[in-house]
């Protein structure tokens, strides 16, 4: 994969989350904390509408990156790699140590993300 054809899909996607993100607070906070009362959930939802909008901020910062030069692309791609996986490791975290039900899905997402970004980093 080319730097460009990474950093489009990579803004893609986290501009997806982003919108996900604040479509879905609520939803994905009850899943997150099931037991947590009312006003729990309030702050999980506003928490997580805060996380939807600077995702959609780092989407478009990489996507709109993708028109660089090669050496600015590939020190974007490796910025990405560093970003995503310090989010895989976050949620790692969550899941071994705070016990939250955090799903296979976002596990892979970052994790393929990392991996791409450092293999389009290093590739010439």
């Amino acid at each position: 994969m080319t730097s460009k054809g990474f950093l489009t899909v990579a803004g893609l996607i986290m501009m997806l989350q982003g919108i996900l993100f604040l479509i879905f607070s609520q939803d994905l906070t009850k899943l997150m904390f099931p037991y947590a009362t009312e006003e729990g959930v309030r702050i999980g939802m506003l928490l997580r509408e805060i996380m939807g909008g600077g995702s959609f901020f780092i989407g478009i910062l990489l996507f709109s990156s993708r028109t660089n030069t090669s050496s600015a692309a590939k020190r974007m791609s490796w910025a990405a790699c560093f970003g995503f996986a310090l989010i895989l490791l976050l949620q790692i975290k969550l899941y071994i140590l705070d016990g939250l039900d955090v799903h296979i899905l976002p596990f892979l997402v970052s994790a393929g993300l990392a991996l791409t970004a450092m293999f389009v980093a290093t590739s010439r």
